[in-house]
């Protein structure tokens, strides 16, 4: 189980970590802006100086100047304030020709042909833009054609020593104060979809739930980080879980006979007309039993009603055992009881009521009561006899009756 914390503390975490999110978010943006925007204005210096450099050097070489000279003119470039460097870079094809090794590596050659770029050194920048050959540089270097590498000049400034303009500055702030708004914003509204609109959500689905069906069902217990709404959720399961029971408790008084357990005749009508819908569809027979016991009332009137009720839970109790799980036991009311059989003929039901009175002899045996339990039944068979159900239970009632009649005459001869 996650631990649990206060809304508060929860908002106050999401708030930080917003905050934190957007910080990071940033300095890499912040990062990513300054280092295009030194980029941007280094090119764009470089390109106004590069220009300089190269017609400084090209007067001084057409008047003969040696390299030193012109070595010391570079030097004077040096901007000793912002710590920015200046160097010339020779190629290969000046390299053969004057002596001296090249000063640019075969990939920095294979850049400069395609373009000038820019090269990182812990926190100094170097631009290298291509110096090449033009139609006033052939006039000394023989079998060179024009457009060539002659070399590169290489502009080295540290970064912390650039200065942006003052509009970068203003964007600068307002795009800090965009994106942590922004940030903080999608952090807090996703920490608040999953840690608070959601668990509503799920309660209130659950009370939908229960309002929507009038049958009580259980429910999944939910758990949530925030330990006010998993407070609630345990409060509303506590107080499901007693409606529940007690929905289950009245429902179960509602359907079932409480000195039986059978079902009661409230109940007997919706049984029967499953079955027999049942049956129908299965065009399968079904047999509706009425059972009453033999002089009941004198059980009563002589040994008493404790005796009476002991009678009856141990009929319904021992039919009970007799009976498939897929039948179906009701109390209409006294001392009579209608059985459903699915699936069963008449006939075949003759066998059951054999082993109701072997086992009501094996109980009184076992653990008497004082008397023995007599009982009359009448059998009604769907689709033989009849398809109504009102037929089927008058049929069976009376099939009852004459097999009490029939009882009765024959202890009376």
């Amino acid at each position: 189980m996650p631990k649990l914390t206060s809304l508060s503390r929860s908002l106050n975490t999401a708030l930080f970590r917003a905050v934190l999110v957007a910080l990071l978010i940033l300095v890499g943006i912040s990062l990513v802006a300054y280092k295009g925007a030194i980029e941007k204005q280094i090119y764009r210096d470089s390109q106004f100086i590069s220009e300089l450099v190269f017609s400084r050097f090209f007067t001084l070489m057409s008047q003969g100047a040696p390299a030193d000279t012109i070595q010391h003119e570079l030097e004077q470039l040096y901007d000793e304030d912002l710590d920015v460097s200046y160097e010339v870079l020779r190629s290969n094809l000046v390299s053969r020709q004057f002596g001296g090794e090249a000063e640019l590596t075969e990939r920095q050659t294979l850049q400069l042909r395609q373009h000038d770029f820019f090269q990182h050194s812990g926190m100094k920048l170097t631009y290298l833009r291509p110096l090449l050959f033009d139609e006033r540089c052939l006039q000394c270097h023989i079998g060179i054609e024009s457009g060539e590498l002659a070399g590169a000049l290489a502009i080295t400034s540290p970064i912390p020593s650039l200065k942006l303009p003052f509009r970068y500055l203003i964007w600068g702030v307002a795009m800090i104060v965009a994106l942590t708004l922004v940030s903080t914003l999608l952090i807090l509204s996703h920490h608040a979809r999953r840690h608070i609109i959601h668990p509503v959500e799920r309660i209130s689905g659950k009370m939908k739930q229960i309002n929507d069906h009038t049958d009580l069902a259980e429910m999944k217990r939910d758990s949530w980080p925030i330990q006010e709404f998993d407070s609630l959720e345990a409060a509303f399961h506590s107080q499901h879980k007693k409606l529940l029971n007690a929905y289950q408790a009245l429902q179960q008084r509602a359907e079932l006979d409480p000195l039986t357990g059978a079902y009661n005749r409230f109940r007997f009508d919706d049984l029967l007309e499953n079955a027999l819908a049942r049956a129908q569809r299965q065009q399968e027979p079904l047999s509706l039993v009425m059972l009453d016991l033999d002089h009941f009332k004198q059980i009563n009137d002589a040994q008493g009603h404790n005796v009476g009720d002991m009678v009856l839970k141990r009929l319904a109790r021992q039919l009970s055992k007799v009976i498939r799980s897929t039948d179906h036991l009701v109390r209409l009311g006294g001392d009579e009881f209608l059985l459903i059989t699915e699936g069963c003929t008449r006939g075949q039901t003759s066998t059951l009521f054999e082993r109701l009175r072997e086992s009501l002899d094996v109980a009184e045996a076992n653990n008497p009561i004082g008397c023995h339990i007599e009982f009359s039944v009448g059998v009604a068979e769907y689709p033989l006899d009849t398809t109504s159900k009102q037929e089927l239970i008058k049929t069976a009632d009376g099939r009852m009756y004459a097999h009490k009649l029939s009882r009765r005459a024959q202890r009376g001869a």
